[in-house]
């Protein structure tokens, strides 16, 4: 339940940043890299990031 409480913590701080300076609706997601890799290679929400997404930071 912690990691919950912290990815929760963690959406909140980036949607503060970045509340003001979007012009576009913005879908943030949080997670652990190994699991997003994991993930990719599958027909999920990480695939559709990967392929057209944006990397704000990594």
């Amino acid at each position: 339940m912690g990691q919950v409480v912290e990815r929760i913590g963690q959406l909140r701080l980036i949607h503060r940043a970045i509340r003001d300076q979007k012009s576009l609706p913005v879908d943030v997601v949080v997670g652990k890299s190994g699991k997003f890799a994991k993930r990719k290679a599958t027909p999920t929400i990480e695939r559709t990031i990967s392929q057209e997404g944006i990397v704000l930071y990594g």
